[in-house]
């Protein structure tokens, strides 16, 4: 008999009793194989016999594909009310964070942490005008969100939930009129997620929430009406994971050696050492001794500093005392700071701390805790100000933070207004201070210019040559310093010419032609050359122009520089200048960097 391409021989000894050979049932098996979107073929044919064979691949039983489910949750799983049914109660992690102290001083470090930032509504893109009522009516909304608290306490609410249950929700109320009311904040423990049959949360209008109380469901919700925000979201689970949870081990640990402390402070039943009496004394004499020394010693410091005399062969023998090693503790706490994201010094553990430290300890305490916080609020902010407020130009912004970064922002601010990348009014602006109605300016060897101006007087004056050719040449130690003094000169007068081509070319919308000069330096003409190249001269508006103007800018320093003999200056400084010089050239700037550097030899 031949099933599945395979000869099988039966022997009718080995059937059970009463039992036939099926012909029809074989020629099934074997129409079924032959139907099989891969065919079965016979080993003997195919590969050798002793090969092990994976068995028939599932045939297709549907025209469209199934989706496949998220992942393998318990049957009936929406039929059950009780949120997070199988795993840890809401109410447990509560009480830990309660009454473990680690834990709890975390939590409010936390909470003091972000209730220091202030906040401010902007937009999104600085070059977009806006409309300022709308950004006063979204900054009177987050003054207080639910119509109740003020937004700072509102805030650290939700941070208590984020870290203690990690189920964080909130109702849209809505007015009459659909718009949003308030965002008013509801307990999660008692939601119950709901799935649909991908293992999903179901989109509205079908109901994803259910709000169960003392057992029994009162409220049904849609994805429309309640935001659940869990902060740790994973495939193979509904509901969140909150650092309380996480270190559910480790806070036990500690809960159990605070109680065992406590019990031994206040219920323990070890004297501080037993004494022993004559022989021959009775219970009862003991018990009447016993009282004696009770009403002289205890409360009374002035007889327990005298000599006491006892009976012949009385004596004391005391215990040892016993002793708690705060190493341990001291662990247990790290532990928790470390899944809290706050550095121990910040709960008071300062031991290995020194001053050189503190500063690392600060900014460390910004980037692993507060950062990431403020980040997953901030996410939160601007989805209801883009879709319950219907203001998507507008976004919530944090303002202050890590001091390293403010220090890295303002060198970054500095590079870019010196090149005109920006102006003052903008970065006033971004920091929430009134503008005062400086545009962009351009740092040049006579100071700052506004653009503005080197746009509109460009060619008044072409023939303008050495001006900024610093006078005397090079330390008197240099000399060759007469000789590019002079070649300075000539090399600015070229320089001059050059920029004139290149913003009348610009203005027209044409390429700027190749400009031959031998008196330009390698190292400033390569420079401009490739910085027109970078630059898009295929439209004849302001923007371009400006760049056109903070090339030539630029390279009136690098000239200065080399006249200066810019190979004797330290690295670090020529490579600043570089740094500067391409600053404006976003996309292509590193290319610049590395081409200009390499003419410097830095």
């Amino acid at each position: 008999m031949r099933i599945f391409g395979y000869e099988l021989t039966i022997k009718r000894d080995a059937l059970p009793p009463g039992a036939t050979v099926n012909a029809a049932g074989s020629a099934r098996l074997n129409a079924i194989a032959a139907a099989s979107a891969t065919p079965i073929v016979a080993a003997s044919a195919a590969r050798p016999e002793t090969r092990p064979s994976p068995g028939v691949l599932p045939a297709t039983s549907t025209p469209f594909p199934i989706a496949p489910l998220r992942y393998q949750f318990q049957q009936g799983q929406n039929a059950t009310w009780t949120p997070r049914q199988g795993r840890l109660p809401f109410e447990v992690l509560r009480n830990f964070a309660d009454i473990v102290a680690a834990v709890r001083i975390c939590i409010e470090t936390r909470k003091d942490q972000i209730d220091a930032l202030e906040w401010d509504i902007v937009p999104r893109d600085k070059q977009t005008t806006v409309d300022e009522g709308a950004v006063n009516a979204v900054r009177t909304f987050f003054q207080s969100p639910d119509q109740q608290m003020d937004f700072k306490t509102w805030v650290r609410a939700m941070i208590e939930e984020v870290l203690v249950t990690d189920a964080l929700a909130l109702y849209r109320r809505p007015t009459r009129g659909g718009d949003l009311y308030s965002l008013d904040q509801i307990d999660g423990a008692t939601i119950k997620v709901l799935l649909d049959s991908d293992g999903k949360i179901p989109a509205a209008p079908h109901v994803a929430y259910r709000q169960v109380i003392y057992g029994y469901p009162v409220e049904d919700l849609t994805r429309d009406q309640l935001y659940y925000l869990p902060r740790t979201v994973r495939v193979a689970h509904p509901y969140g994971l909150s650092p309380t949870e996480g270190i559910l081990l480790t806070v036990t640990s500690l809960l159990n050696r605070e109680i065992f402390t406590t019990q031994y402070y206040a219920d323990g039943n070890i004297p501080a050492g037993l004494g022993t009496l004559p022989k021959d004394w009775s219970a009862a004499q003991i018990a009447e001794y016993q009282q004696y020394w009770d009403d002289l010693i205890v409360g009374n410091g002035k007889e327990r500093a005298r000599i006491k005399w006892a009976p012949d062969g009385s004596k004391i023998e005391p215990f040892t005392t016993v002793t708690f090693d705060a190493k341990f503790d001291e662990w247990l706490y790290k532990v928790v700071c470390a899944a809290f994201g706050v550095p121990p010094p910040e709960v008071g553990l300062t031991g290995d701390v020194n001053k050189a430290a503190a500063g690392h300890q600060e900014n460390l305490a910004y980037r692993r805790g507060v950062k990431p916080m403020c980040s997953y609020l901030k996410g939160f902010f601007d989805r209801v100000i883009a879709i319950d407020l219907k203001q998507p130009t507008l976004k919530f912004a944090w303002i202050g933070g890590e001091p390293e970064d403010k220090k890295s922002q303002a060198e970054v601010d500095k590079i870019q207004w010196e090149t005109g990348q920006t102006s003052t009014d903008e970065l006033r602006a971004r920091d929430g201070k009134p503008m005062i109605g400086l545009g962009p300016i351009v740092m040049t060897s006579k100071g700052p210019v506004l653009v503005e101006d080197l746009i509109a007087g460009v060619d008044d004056d072409p023939d303008h040559s050495d001006a900024n050719i610093p006078e005397g040449g090079a330390p008197s130690d240099d000399p060759d310093a007469g000789a590019r003094a002079a070649s300075g000169s000539a090399a600015a007068s070229d320089l001059k010419k050059w920029r004139a081509v290149a913003i009348k070319s610009a203005k027209s919308g044409r390429a700027v032609r190749p400009f031959v000069s031998d008196e330009i330096p390698p190292a400033v003409h390569a420079y401009v050359a490739k910085a027109l190249e970078l630059i898009e001269l295929d439209d004849a508006h302001v923007d371009v122009v400006a760049s056109v103007v903070r090339t030539f800018a630029a390279a009136d320093v690098l000239l200065r520089q080399h006249v200066a003999k810019a190979s004797r200056l330290p690295k670090k400084r020529v490579s600043a200048l570089v740094r500067v010089m391409s600053a404006h050239f976003t996309d292509q700037g590193d290319a610049l960097r590395t081409h200009v550097a390499t003419e410097l030899h830095v």
